[in-house]
C-alpha cells in the first residue's frame, strides 16, 4: 500500500447563522511540522457537539483508494493507496492547551477566533450572542468555575507605613511574620494546630479524578493542615488518611455515613457556592458506578441536592444538630458550618452559629467557583469575600464571641497578597480551590462539569494522566511560596504571630469599590 497524500481538514459544521464561524478558539496545525503521529487525537477529550464520537476536537481518518486513486466505500480496510486526513472541529475547543503541550513537534497553535470575538456591541457582544445561539439549539446552559470580565478590584491597596513600629526584619531567619503557629477551633479540647493559614477548599471526590484527589490529599497531609473532602463521602482507598480529613454533610446527605469517629471532623453545608441558595449538582457524565456506590445513589443520572432550606428550618435546631454530631463523632472532633452564599445578613447568621457551638465557620463570597452551575448564577456572584469577612469578624467581636469560633474565608483569593488581606480583614484562615488545581495542569477552560477534562483533573476516565506524587510536590511548593509571600508582608508590617495579623486592617484601600472601602478605608484602626 502506497501513501497517496496527507491533508489537514478544518471541519466547521454548518450551523444556524453566525454559528458557522466556529467556536471562540481557532486551532491550526502547521502541515510542515506535523509528523502525523496522532498524539493530538489521543490527548484531546473535548467533544460537546458530537458526544457519540470517541474523539475530541481532532480526528484522524484513514481513507483507502483503489489503483486509480478513487475512494473505496466507507468501511474499507485496505486498498492500493492510503490518504490520511487530520480533521479539526474546533468549535468544541476550550483552550485547555493539552494538545499544544503534548505535540512532539510544536505544530499546533490555539488562539482566539477573531470571527467569534469581534461581533456585536460592547454591551451585547460575542458571549451574549453565542450563549443565546446555544440556547436556541436546546443546550443546557451549565458552566464551571468563574469567568471574570475584569480582575477583582483590589489592586488599589496600599500598606500604611506609618504603623510600622519596628524596622523590617528578615522573616526567613527571624521570628517576625512567622505564620506557622495557627489553630483551627478555639476550644482547648478540640482545636488543632495547623502549619499554614491557607487551606485547600472543599471539592468532592465526584468532582475530581481519583489521582487529582489523592495529590491534593497528600499535599494537605505534608503541609500539616486538615483536608476538606467536599460533599459525598470519600473513597475507601484513602482510609489511612481519614484522621486528616474533614467530611462535608450537604443537603443531599449522600454517602454511607459510617465510622465517623475515624475522621478529624465534619462540616455542615448551608447554601451552595455559586448556586444562589439552590442545591448542588453532579452532572450525569461524572456520576459513574464508583461514585454512585460511594454516594449510595443511582449511577449515570444527574444528582441534585435539595435546596438548603430543607436541611435547617430554624436557628433553634442548630444546638440539637451540634449535640447529635458530637454524639456521633466524639467530644474531641471539630464541627464546622459552611455558609456558601452571598448574604447581606451574614452578621446575624455567624452570631447564631457561634452561639450554637460550631468550632469554625466558612464564609464563601462572590468570587467562589463551583464545578457545575447555571451560567446565570455564575454571572451574578454576589458580595466581596473581604467585605463579608469584615462584617462577620466585627459582629462576633461585638457579641463577645470572636474567641469561641474560627473563621475561614473563601472566594477569589488569587494570590498571597489577597490571602493576607483576608487574614487582616478578620478571617483566621483562607481557603482556595482552583489555585490547588493549577499545579495539576488546570488551565481554567471551564469544562469541569462535562467530565471531559483533558488533563485528568475533573475528567475521571483520564485521571491516569496525573502523577499524584508529582502533583503533591508541586502543590506543596506552591503553598510554600504563598506562605513566604504572606510572611514577608506580615514582617514588613511588624506583625509577630498569626494572631497579630487576624483582624488588623493596616492596609488602606483607595479604589472605587464601596464594599472594600467599608472594609479597609473608612474606619480607623
Amino acid at each position: 500500500m502506497r501513501l497517496a497524500d496527507r491533508k489537514i481538514v478544518y471541519d466547521r459544521p454548518l450551523k444556524v447563522g453566525i454559528g458557522q464561524v466556529g467556536g471562540p478558539y481557532r486551532v491550526t496545525v502547521d502541515p510542515d511540522r506535523c509528523v502525523w503521529c496522532y498524539t493530538c487525537v489521543h490527548e484531546c477529550t473535548h467533544n460537546l457537539s458530537y458526544q457519540g464520537l470517541r474523539n475530541g476536537v481532532f480526528e484522524g481518518r484513514d481513507i483507502f483508494l483503489d489503483n486509480k486513486k478513487r475512494r473505496l466505500p466507507e468501511g474499507a480496510t485496505k486498498g492500493e493507496y492510503l490518504r490520511q486526513e487530520l480533521r479539526i472541529a474546533d468549535r468544541d475547543c476550550c483552550n485547555c492547551k493539552r494538545c499544544v503541550a503534548m505535540c512532539p513537534t510544536n505544530a499546533i497553535m490555539v488562539d482566539k477566533n477573531p470571527n467569534w470575538h469581534e461581533i456585536g456591541t460592547p454591551d451585547h457582544g460575542a458571549t451574549t450572542i453565542f450563549q443565546n445561539l446555544l440556547r436556541s439549539e436546546g443546550k443546557l446552559m451549565t458552566n464551571s468555575m468563574m469567568e471574570y470580565s475584569h480582575p477583582p478590584d483590589y489592586e488599589d491597596f496600599h500598606i500604611d507605613a506609618s504603623i510600622i513600629l519596628n524596622p523590617p526584619r528578615d522573616n526567613r531567619n527571624e521570628f517576625a511574620g512567622q505564620l506557622n503557629d495557627c489553630y483551627l477551633g478555639k476550644h482547648p479540647q478540640r482545636r488543632i494546630r495547623v502549619n499554614t493559614p491557607v487551606f485547600d477548599s472543599h471539592m468532592s471526590y465526584g468532582s475530581n479524578s481519583h489521582e487529582a484527589f489523592l495529590a491534593r490529599l497528600m499535599a494537605s497531609v505534608e503541609l500539616g493542615r486538615p483536608f476538606f473532602v467536599g460533599e459525598g463521602y470519600i473513597h475507601p482507598d484513602f482510609a489511612s488518611a481519614f484522621g486528616n480529613c474533614i467530611l462535608q454533610f450537604g443537603t443531599g446527605g449522600f454517602g454511607p455515613w459510617v465510622d465517623l469517629d475515624q475522621f478529624l471532623g465534619i462540616s455542615m453545608k448551608y447554601g451552595q457556592d455559586a448556586k444562589k441558595g439552590k442545591g448542588g449538582k453532579l452532572p450525569a457524565p461524572k456520576n459513574d458506578w464508583e461514585i454512585a456506590l460511594i454516594r449510595c445513589i443511582e449511577p449515570y443520572r444527574d444528582v441534585n441536592s435539595p435546596n438548603p432550606q430543607h436541611l435547617q428550618y430554624s436557628i433553634e435546631e442548630l444546638r440539637m444538630r451540634i449535640a447529635s454530631l458530637r454524639a456521633a463523632l466524639g467530644p474531641n472532633k471539630l464541627v464546622g458550618a459552611d455558609i456558601y452564599g452571598k448574604i447581606w445578613n451574614v452578621d446575624h447568621i455567624v452570631v447564631a452559629l457561634a452561639r450554637a457551638g460550631f468550632d469554625y465557620i466558612t464564609l464563601r463570597g462572590g468570587g467562589g467557583g463551583t464545578g457545575a452551575a447555571s451560567i446565570t448564577d455564575l454571572q451574578n456572584r454576589g458580595l466581596s469575600s473581604l467585605y463579608i469577612g469584615k462584617i462577620a469578624h466585627d459582629a462576633l467581636k461585638r457579641e463577645g464571641l470572636r474567641e469561641s469560633v474560627s473563621l475561614i474565608g473563601e472566594g477569589a483569593f488569587l494570590n498571597p497578597k489577597m490571602a493576607m488581606l483576608g487574614l487582616m480583614v478578620g478571617y483566621d484562615f483562607i481557603g482556595t480551590g482552583t489555585r490547588h488545581l493549577i499545579p495539576l495542569g488546570c488551565t481554567m477552560c471551564r469544562r469541569c462539569h462535562t467530565g471531559q477534562c483533558a488533563w485528568g483533573i475533573t475528567g475521571r476516565p483520564y485521571g491516569h494522566r496525573i502523577d499524584p506524587e508529582e502533583g503533591c510536590r508541586r502543590i506543596v511548593n506552591m503553598m510554600g511560596s504563598w506562605k513566604r509571600g504572606m510572611e514577608g508582608l506580615a514582617a514588613g508590617l511588624g506583625f509577630t504571630t498569626h494572631e497579630d495579623v487576624v483582624g488588623s486592617r493596616e492596609f488602606r484601600y483607595h479604589g472605587t469599590n464601596p464594599m472594600l472601602y467599608e472594609a479597609f478605608g473608612k474606619e480607623p484602626f
